[in-house]
């Protein structure tokens, strides 16, 4: 049995727009996963291979990866499983179409197999579209990776058809529904809202939760906890507008140096308290009625890495799993393994969710050398690289002379964390490491923690972990720094002495293990500081040309990408007129006259250039596209275009490469 599951919403640039304009919030994170008798091969979001942040575009090219992944035919699919019910995506699309004041859509089932038919040049047949319950897919997806028999399932999101949480009793592979929560009460809801009303943007809910340690709960602790109303078996109740009053009467959303003020701070620090009071008194009674001693997490909700710790801490379980990839991208494994038979030989009985069921690594293979020499050679005199023989042991050296790298090597991982394969390293013990990485590198706000890597049989000496069975490979749960070793670690110690912290084994990450136990040869730590390849325009690297262009945009020291060491060969404006561009695929001009131009990228990132330097930078080419202009142009003010090629690069409007 060979099924693909999917996630993403009705439009690509490939195809007409059925639905332009729609939520980027509109089945968002796309993504698609191989599974061939019940076993999960391969998966891949579509933002790593569009390069468009938490896109909700149709995955065109994630499909495609999984049938070449598998070496098959599309024919040879049984199967296409979508990750919601064909009703409710027929009765959302519907309304948003009308909200929009657009033509009414096809049915989805026929937008859905002409979507697939287009992506892979051929018929798709009918019978081989299945729609999945959303809650059942991300459910599925944690407890088949967990690799444990009994346990209780909870999925917790904004809203899956028209439920925002379901608590599942799995045994021997199979789900039984326990209870469910209505939307209208939605704890996604509750913190996404919560995280706009502190001043971020929609899908930053994880930088409320890096921002709720500098707060203090209690200051606010009265008005937010009036919000919640426990009810029997673990129901509740959740005053949404309430929020937004608290949040008012306070002035939440203001900021302060440059970062969110206190009483925002505080704010953060409450609606993570009242989560966590939530989650746990939803799944209190149902410990004793199921006799489950394990516990799977699954739903957006679930990449609170503060919370899944905080359950962990319970004595109500032996073994938590968070599952790395609880988002909807994640989903799309899950609606593939709703389709196929379950794997042979069943979980067993006595396993445990310490990471060995389940591998990440599920993603794409990086290149092969002489394909990544191809791409060195695009850069042309912009980079210096060498080819060497043991990229762990020269990548360790480098970080104990203290420089910062980028680290691409093997298939990437499937999931919003980096885990060695897509990352950015650095020493973990100078704290202005963390400043350094965080403003000059991922060009992020300063406050934000980064995670230590650390080798699994060290790990409890330097952090105080739950009792429970964690899989902590996957960075799901935070940690304690232990005292002695908060100011050794100063990089990745979060301000309430926390860090999410990420377990090294050889056995399953043996790239990274050799890497973090040379440089514990080199400086006596056995930890590094690990966070994903990318900055803030863009998503994780994927190919060595995406990690040679974010090594190219950001303050790396170093980049080892496969079997070569990179360096950075001057400075962009020394190699202009050498240096070609182009606009990005998915960037559109939204507005053009004769004092600005407007471009618009993936409908979502916007930014404004004057436009006699826009008409410097570009012009029409006879295909549509916008390239750069003749060497020639750029003598008539270089500075300014270096800058505004650097600019637009680095926020991914546009693409350089060199002429050659």
């Amino acid at each position: 049995m060979k099924a693909i599951g999917f996630s993403g919403g009705p439009d690509h640039i490939a195809f007409p727009a059925v639905a332009p304009g729609l939520s980027p919030l509109f089945f968002h994170d796309a993504a698609a996963a191989l599974a061939i008798d019940g076993e999960v091969l391969f998966a891949v979001e579509q933002e790593r291979l569009s390069r468009q942040k938490h896109t909700n575009a149709f995955p065109v090219e994630a499909l495609r990866a999984c049938t070449a992944f598998g070496g098959l035919a599309p024919g040879e699919i049984d199967a296409f499983a979508f990750f919601f019910e064909e009703a409710y995506y027929d009765r959302s699309l519907q309304d948003d179409c009308r909200k929009l004041g657009l033509p009414a859509p096809p049915p989805v089932r026929q937008l859905l197999r002409e979507r697939l038919s287009a992506t892979f040049e051929t018929e798709i047949a009918d019978e081989k579209l299945f729609f999945i319950n959303h809650h059942k897919a991300h459910a599925l997806s944690a407890y088949r990776a967990s690799g444990l028999n009994h346990a209780l399932v909870l999925v917790v999101d904004g809203n899956g058809e028209d439920v925002s949480s379901s608590l599942f009793d799995a045994r021997g592979g199979d789900l039984r529904l326990l209870t469910n929560h209505g939307a209208a009460h939605s704890l996604g809801h509750f913190f996404r809202l919560a995280t706009k009303l502190g001043g971020f943007r929609d899908f930053e809910e994880y930088k409320f939760m890096g921002l709720a340690p500098y707060g203090d709960a209690a200051a606010l602790q009265t008005g937010m906890m009036a919000l919640f109303t426990p009810l029997a078996d673990g129901g509740y109740e959740l005053d949404l507008d309430g929020l937004t009053a608290l949040a008012a009467r306070h002035r939440v959303g203001g900021k302060s140096a440059g970062m969110p003020d206190r009483v925002t701070a505080d704010f953060a620090a409450a609606a993570q308290a009242l989560l966590e009071r939530a989650v746990q008194h939803l799944l209190a009674p149902w410990v004793g009625r199921t006799g489950a001693r394990a516990l799977c997490l699954a739903g957006g909700v679930a990449q609170n890495c503060v919370m899944n710790a905080r359950l962990a801490r319970t004595e109500d379980f032996d073994t938590v799993f968070a599952y790395p990839a609880a988002y909807d991208a994640g989903a799309a494994i899950g609606a593939a393994l709703a389709v196929s038979p379950p794997p042979r030989p069943a979980p067993c009985p006595t396993a445990t969710a310490t990471g060995a069921a389940y591998s990440a690594f599920l993603g794409p293979e990086l290149e092969r050398d002489a394909e990544i020499a191809a791409e060195l050679e695009r850069f042309g005199l912009l980079v210096e690289a060498r080819p060497i023989a043991a990229p762990e042991e020269r990548a360790a050296e480098c970080l104990a002379e203290g420089e910062i790298i980028g680290f691409a090597a093997g298939r990437s991982e499937f999931g919003p964390r980096a885990l060695g394969a897509r990352s950015i390293l650095a020493d973990p013990r100078p704290k202005e490491n963390w400043q350094r990485i965080n403003l000059a590198i991922k060009q992020r706000e300063s406050f934000r923690p980064f995670a230590p890597a650390a080798l699994a049989e060290e790990a409890t000496a330097l952090f105080d972990t739950p009792d429970a069975a964690l899989n902590l490979d996957h960075m799901t749960f935070v940690s304690r720094v232990r005292p002695v070793h908060q100011a050794q670690l100063g990089a990745v110690t979060h301000v309430d002495g926390s860090a999410r912290l990420q377990t090294v084994a050889a056995s399953s990450n043996p790239a990274l293990y050799s890497l973090i136990s040379a440089f514990k040869a080199r400086t006596g730590c056995p930890v590094l500081l690990n966070t994903s390849f990318n900055n803030s325009h863009e998503p994780i690297v994927q190919s060595a040309r995406d990690a040679l262009r974010t090594f190219l945009t950001t303050e790396l020291d170093c980049l080892f990408v496969g079997g070569f060491e990179v360096r950075k060969a001057g400075a962009l404006i020394d190699h202009l007129p050498a240096l070609r561009w182009r606009l990005d695929p998915w960037v559109e001009i939204t507005k053009e006259d004769a004092e600005q131009v407007t471009l618009t990228r993936a409908g979502r990132y916007r930014t404004t250039l004057p436009a006699p330097l826009f008409a410097m930078l570009l012009e029409p080419e006879e295909n549509g596209a916008r390239g750069s202009q003749s060497p020639r142009q750029a003598d008539q003010d270089q500075h300014q275009i270096a800058d505004a090629v650097a600019t637009l690069w680095r926020q991914r409007f546009i693409d350089v490469h060199h002429a050659c």
